[in-house]
């Protein structure tokens, strides 16, 4: 009797330790949308419970979207360059991808799976900036796989207008 107690009890205090340890990493992420800014990324808050919300509400708030049209305008010089991403879901959790421009190509380092785009590094031939979306053209994967489009951020269309090139 006393064995079953036992192991009653070291099943009830698993699942309560289990539960706390994953609620404590959702409510410390390690790093922060101030955090991000400071380190110089633009910097995606989607505020939307998924991808529809985001994209038809608006649910979101962009900062330093700035660095994505001097990125434009260096490549567009035929200049490298490159940005950091960092997307912050309402959730907390976050991925930071890396667009490049190495002089002749783009390469885009995709941690970010909520644009239904493939995670992975990706080489492409076209960068276009159009109605709150910065969008690769002609890419492949590592592994040699042609992409016709990879989105690399949505924004607030009124966001666009505000920054030039």
């Amino acid at each position: 009797m006393k064995i079953k107690l036992l192991l009653v009890v070291s099943i009830v205090l698993s699942f309560v330790l289990v539960a706390c340890s994953g609620e404590e990493k959702k409510t410390k992420p390690d790093y922060t949308v101030e955090e991000a800014v400071n380190d110089g990324h633009l910097v995606v808050q989607n505020l939307g419970e998924n991808l529809d919300e985001v994209i038809r509400d608006g649910k979101m708030e962009t900062k330093q979207l700035n660095k994505i049209f001097e990125f434009k305008k260096m490549a567009d010089q035929g200049k490298e360059a490159n940005v950091k991403i960092t997307i912050f879901n309402k959730d907390g959790t976050y991925a930071t991808n890396k667009l490049s421009f190495t002089g002749k190509k783009y390469v885009f380092e995709n941690n970010y799976a909520g644009y239904q785009s493939s995670k992975g590094t990706f080489t492409c031939d076209y960068f276009n900036l159009m109605r709150g979306t910065a969008e690769l053209q002609m890419c492949k994967n590592n592994e040699g796989k042609q992409l016709k489009r990879m989105t690399v951020l949505i924004s607030e269309m009124s966001q666009f207008h505000n920054c030039s090139f």
